[in-house]
């Protein structure tokens, strides 16, 4: 089966000056199968958000290869792959005083946010299967 995304080798410099370029990612490699959950874990300032921006095109990757759904999402992003991108994938940015609570299930913490942000009817909001690609 086909990763949902599918990441190889993403680098991330930032150059401060002519002399000095911060390696902010220097080639991550890692792919998200359907159906399953992937967590980035790390030290404060490796890279982790960093390489969440650059997944989602905040940030231009300086080097390596980005599939989501098939689509390679690296490199320049024809109009139509970037809305494909935008409406398809956001990234979550922690709030340290409202991160999950670790004796709730996730997916009620998710489905609140979900219920909160769209504009489903209450009757079919059970029923509501969301899918990626």
């Amino acid at each position: 089966m086909e990763p949902i995304l599918d990441v190889k080798n993403l680098k991330q410099h930032f150059k401060v000056n002519r002399n000095f370029t911060v390696k902010a990612v220097d080639g991550i490699d890692f792919y998200i199968a359907p159906g399953e959950t992937y967590g980035l874990v790390g030290e404060s300032g490796s890279g982790k958000s960093t390489t969440g921006r650059s997944i989602i095109r905040l940030y231009d990757p300086t080097d390596g290869t980005i599939t989501f759904c098939g689509r390679t999402i690296s490199g320049k992003l024809s109009k139509e792959d970037r809305k494909f991108l935008h409406t398809n994938m956001q990234m979550i940015f922690q709030d340290p005083m409202a991160c999950l609570i670790h004796a709730k299930k996730s997916w009620i913490s998710w489905r609140k946010a979900l219920i909160f942000t769209t504009s489903i009817q209450a009757r079919k909001r059970e029923q509501r299967k969301f899918t990626i690609c």
